[in-house]
């Protein structure tokens, strides 16, 4: 799972970097670009630098993206989508952004812990999970997920623990399943 704190990833810096630059042509084709006329004369390399730089500063208060950490990818993708004129685009990352935050509240919390110990105990790795959330609603990060998606999540994970255990047992002629299987009101 992804950390607020760690840096972002080379996939993540590249896909700004074009993101940035997208919206850098963009806004300098409709003359909407506002800079400083000591900048706005310069090389066009020049321009885009301090432009980006501008971006960013307003949008996470550091001027390089070196700076910049996981919790700043989804609102930096967010603006220069808007500024690259992909509104909708733009609206659809805030509202990403918004379900990202339910893993980051406490009830999301508990949620995320009372599932990775159902996995724990079940035998399930991150892969397996990752699968699970990836088939379901096209995202590998758990982080991605509302609320309610992650209830579900919880809900499919201990019906499949279940399963597996009580399968396990039968097996070995016993009975098994989840221990307090009822904890969680769905």
């Amino acid at each position: 799972m992804k950390s607020d704190d760690n840096p972002l990833s080379k996939a993540q810096v590249a896909a700004l970097g074009a993101l940035a630059t997208e919206a850098f042509a963009w806004q300098d084709k409709h003359d909407l670009l506002d800079l400083p006329a000591e900048v706005a004369s310069d090389t066009k390399a020049n321009r885009m630098k301090f432009w980006r730089q501008r971006v960013r500063a307003q949008v996470t208060g550091f001027t390089e993206l070196s700076d910049c950490r996981q919790r700043h990818y989804r609102r930096l993708k967010s603006k220069l989508l808007e500024l690259a004129g992909r509104a909708g685009e733009a609206f659809d990352t805030n509202l990403r952004e918004e379900r990202a935050a339910a893993a980051h509240t406490p009830a999301g919390a508990a949620l995320l812990r009372e599932m990775w110990q159902i996995a724990k105990v079940a035998g399930f790795g991150p892969g397996y999970i990752k699968a699970i959330i990836s088939d379901k609603w096209g995202t590998s990060d758990v982080n991605d997920l509302s609320l309610g998606q992650l209830r579900g999540l919880i809900g499919q994970i201990r019906r499949r623990a279940d399963s597996k255990l009580k399968k396990i047992a039968a097996d070995k002629g016993a009975e098994g399943g989840l221990p307090d299987a009822g904890n969680i009101p769905f």
